[in-house]
């Protein structure tokens, strides 16, 4: 299925579309994509025109099993909603899944699972991006959200099986599910503040000292659990990390797993008389830049300062 006709819109209000060689149509004005399936070789490329605005999509899929084929799906001047009545984005081969909505302060929302096995699955929006369902790569796939000028809101995992995992926020992050890679690095950058909602973990452990953790934000870090058996760092650079873990002792602790390598650098303080941050490692390197306290690593066999 091809769009040959340059820039020619493809104008509906619902769009269904079934190929065995791949799908290409770059200049769409749809509201709704109830369904876009390939089934076997080729590409499946769907990209709303600025004209067209806002897409919902309900079902894309890529079947072929061991296919190359990828899925991307793009606006010119929109928001995509992943619509919670549908079934999400998938591919069974190991072609990418790639998301991008743009314009100015678009968002792209997940409201039903995103799944690939060891393509990269890419999700990059002018807005925010919210998910409420998961986004996941079955083998070693990289996984990447980018809101160029919002914030990242997780509402449920995001995992992958040993690929790395990278957000990257103008503003805010807020973490309230589970981030997980069996040793892939994970990486959480914001321009203003990460906050770990209670009881959320963030993990990459391999077994062999091989995960790795970075949180960076412009202000504050809420931590709640990290788990990683290679390196882990906290960056606060102008604000504070703190515990934002219900609980005290070896079974609340902020920072666990194998590792070694742990450094918490923040411009206002690390933790407080009332609330440490809890760690379970063998040694941690803290560093104030300006002002504040470090109060904390309970359990730390080595502290440097």
């Amino acid at each position: 299925a091809v769009d040959a006709i340059s820039r020619e819109p493809l104008t509906a209000v619902n769009l269904t579309v079934d190929s065995d060689d791949g799908i290409d149509l770059g200049f769409l004005q749809v509201t709704t994509v109830i369904r876009a399936l390939n089934k076997d070789t080729g590409d499946l490329k769907l990209n709303e025109l600025a004209t067209g605005g806002d897409i919902q999509v309900l079902r894309v899929v890529q079947t072929k099993v061991g296919g190359t084929g990828k899925i991307l799906l793009s606006t010119e001047d929109g928001g995509i909603d992943i619509d919670t009545t549908g079934t999400g984005i998938s591919t069974v081969g190991s072609g990418v899944i790639t998301i991008t909505a743009a314009g100015a302060n678009k968002p792209i929302t997940v409201e039903q699972p995103v799944s690939g096995t060891t393509g990269t699955i890419t999700l990059t929006a002018t807005g925010t991006i919210t998910t409420s369902a998961t986004i996941s790569d079955s083998g070693v796939g990289n996984i990447a959200l980018t809101s160029s000028s919002a914030g990242i809101v997780q509402g449920s995992p995001v995992t992958s099986a040993g690929g790395s995992i990278t957000y990257n926020a103008s503003t805010t992050i807020a973490q309230n599910a589970a981030i997980n890679s069996s040793g892939g690095a994970i990486s959480l950058t914001a321009g203003s503040s990460i906050t770990m909602a209670d009881g959320t973990t963030t993990t990459s452990v391999t077994g062999g000292a091989g995960g790795s953790i970075s949180l960076s934000a412009g202000t504050n870090v809420a931590l709640s659990i990290l788990d990683s058996d290679g390196a882990a760092s906290v960056t606060a650079t102008s604000g504070t990390i703190s515990d934002n873990l219900t609980g005290e002792g070896a079974a609340n602790t902020n920072i666990r797993g194998g590792t070694t390598d742990v450094t918490l650098t923040a411009g206002a303080g690390i933790g407080t008389s009332a609330e440490e941050i809890d760690t379970l490692i063998a040694e941690l390197t803290a560093t104030l830049n300006t002002s504040g306290g470090i109060c904390g690593c309970s359990g730390c066999s080595r502290i440097r300062s």
